[in-house]
């Protein structure tokens, strides 16, 4: 039975919903995942084991392995866009962020104010 007056059942506050997310593509967790991400592509063990080992969600690091993958190979990753490599430390700034001008929208041209 659902709590009187509703229709849906209570909300659950299980530790799982409470977690932090985590930005892997920021230091400090970088330099973790890259590291992590170099022992799976070298084979030293399974994806499962050094995602523990590291405190990484399994998941998460095989979907930055297959990223990783596709930009060594130079393939497009499947929403079209190049895949970028977080072991080339060269690739961005260090935080995942584009370029100033390259999305477009306010802040990226020519001044076109009319003060004097």
């Amino acid at each position: 039975m659902y709590p009187a007056g509703g229709n849906s059942p209570a909300p659950q506050t299980d530790d799982a919903s409470s977690k932090k997310n985590v930005r892997w593509h920021v230091e400090p967790h970088l330099t973790t995942m890259r590291r992590a991400v170099e022992r799976v592509i070298r084979g030293d063990d399974t994806t499962t084991k050094i995602a523990n080992s590291y405190g990484i969600p399994a998941r998460t690091l095989r979907r930055y392995v297959s990223h990783e993958k596709l930009a060594q190979s130079r393939q497009k990753l499947p929403d079209g866009r190049n895949a970028k490599s977080i072991l080339n430390r060269d690739s961005d700034n260090g935080n995942g962020a584009i370029a100033s001008g390259a999305r477009g929208g306010r802040g990226g041209g020519p001044s076109t104010s009319t003060a004097r």
